[in-house]
């Protein structure tokens, strides 16, 4: 009987101790098993002795103190309200008891440092850290980029798989085997001011303190946004940021001297990924990805007319040196080259000349493990209706085809384009040429601005509509220069004129 009695009893004690256990989860005030606004409300009103019965003995004082000082604050419950909505993981938060001394954090940086050696077209060695018992090793994704190859230098260890890559946010996560001894994570619990460390892999521990990044930082990776004023320099790159608890808080990507201070700046790995978004890879199919080539262009045919040059937007990745070719059957009618291949905005460019119908080009682009070809038709006629628009958009007119003349020179960048043609008197005087083309500008929408005149030069500004694109006209003695922005956005969805 007394058996029997014992197992309610023990039952009834184990909810009692269960739930007493979780009205005391950090953040979880009402004691319902989750962080919610309500909850960061309750701990706003306790704070200022509005909910009498949140006094400090109690699981939900002790649930709402985030900061674990022993007295409910506003910054108590804006800590609630930022797990509430997933910008910091009250998990993260620990007593200032449980700060580690300095040697114990030295001895764990010091222990979860791999080196690495990636070969390129050379070798680079470099750093990364373990952040659990499974090996996850993280990286800077520009350590690896376009590798041939990654060995860790560890004996015993092997890079077994490339688990993650982002060059977003500059992260990769490698899985390495053998005896790898890792470092905790602290994703989202630090602030300015709190002191910080990292070392080398062998060396001192460097202590630090989290600041604003300085105006005149500049930082080489803008996705770097953890900055700390060092007390001395060293080698971090690669090496965890760790906060007073011996948790990295971050992956240093770079160093800088301002002045006569040292500061790093780091991602912060509150941008690591979840497993689930693990795509694991073994080194040979990571460097396969890191080598694919590919070519697209969002048409595959194209009218040009006669004298007109157009400047096509292009989607090209794993471009290197001069693998890129193009294959123009017949070089008399038009020319045809990819420019800008390493910019925001390569192009593929074609002069006319002689009118012809539907001759194939073809653009390829070769790489290490693969190629990749597109074919484009092209047409020169003689019907010009007006003007082309050089870079695809309905507001970029070239005057080419009015004037009957190939510039002689164009370039092309990213938000802008220059245009040089040489008069040709007996043809067109200078006055036909200028309001020939001002008459399509007009058509088109553009306004005239603005007037400049120089000894040498007369200078017209051309707005379109109510936007910031414009385009210039120079008209010097022996040339005229067409100027201006194109559409800075995606050239692969232009929006209507």
């Amino acid at each position: 009987m007394k058996k029997i009695l014992t197992i309610p009893i023990v039952a009834l004690l184990f909810v009692f101790f269960c739930t007493a256990a979780c009205a005391a989860a950090l953040g979880d005030v009402d004691g319902d098993g989750g962080i919610t606004a309500y909850d960061a409300r309750l701990a706003l009103r306790a704070a200022v002795h509005l909910e009498p019965a949140i006094t400090p003995e109690t699981e939900s004082y002790i649930a709402a103190d985030a900061d674990f000082d022993g007295v409910l604050t506003s910054e108590d419950a804006r800590a609630i309200l930022r797990a509430a909505v997933k910008l910091e993981d009250l998990n993260d938060r620990l007593p200032e008891s449980a700060a580690l001394p300095e040697e114990e954090i030295r001895q764990k940086l010091e222990d979860c440092i791999l080196s690495f050696t990636a070969q390129r077209t050379g070798f680079l060695q470099f750093y990364g850290f373990a952040i659990d018992e499974n090996g996850t090793v993280v990286i800077p994704y520009m350590m690896i980029k376009k590798a041939i190859d990654i060995q860790v230098n560890e004996t015993g260890c092997e890079v077994e798989s490339v688990l993650y890559t982002d060059p977003g946010s500059n992260l990769a996560l490698l899985k390495v085997t053998g005896d790898v001894p890792h470092i905790p994570v602290n994703r989202t619990w630090f602030n300015n001011g709190d002191p910080v460390y990292t070392a080398t892999d062998t060396g001192p521990l460097i202590h630090g303190e989290i600041t604003p990044m300085p105006v005149v930082y500049d930082p080489l990776y803008p996705e770097a946004d953890i900055c700390a004023l060092l007390k001395e320099s060293g080698d971090s790159v690669g090496r965890p940021m760790a906060d007073r608890f011996g948790r990295a808080i971050g992956i240093i990507l770079e160093n800088k001297m301002i002045g006569m201070a040292h500061y790093v700046s780091a991602i912060p790995l509150s941008k690591l990924p979840d497993p689930q978004s693990f795509r694991p890879r073994s080194v040979e199919e990571f460097v396969r990805e890191e080598w694919r080539v590919s070519i697209e262009c969002p048409v595959d045919h194209i009218e040009i007319p006669q004298y007109g040059v157009a400047a096509i937007p292009l989607k090209i990745e794993g471009a290197i040196g001069n693998n890129t070719f193009v294959e123009n059957p017949d070089l008399e009618k038009f020319e045809v080259t990819i420019e800008n291949v390493y910019q925001k905005l390569p192009l593929l460019r074609i002069y006319t000349k002689e009118p012809c119908s539907d001759i194939p080009v073809k653009l390829r682009i070769e790489g290490v493990y693969n190629t990749s070809e597109i074919i484009l038709t092209v047409s020169v006629v003689t019907d010009t209706d007006g003007a082309l628009c050089i870079t695809g958009l309905p507001f970029v007119p070239d005057p080419g085809p009015l004037w009957g003349v190939v510039p002689s020179t164009s370039t092309f960048k990213s938000s802008t384009f220059l245009l040089k043609y040489y008069k040709k008197p007996s043809v067109l005087s200078n006055e036909e040429m200028f309001y020939s083309y001002v008459d399509v500008l007009e058509k088109l929408g553009y306004e005239h601005t603005k007037t400049e005149k120089q000894s040498d030069s007369c200078e017209y500004l051309f707005r379109f509509r109510d936007t910031d694109f414009y385009i210039t006209y120079v008209e010097e003695k022996e040339l005229v220069k067409i100027s201006g922005c194109t559409y800075t956005g995606t050239l692969w969805d232009v929006p209507a004129p």
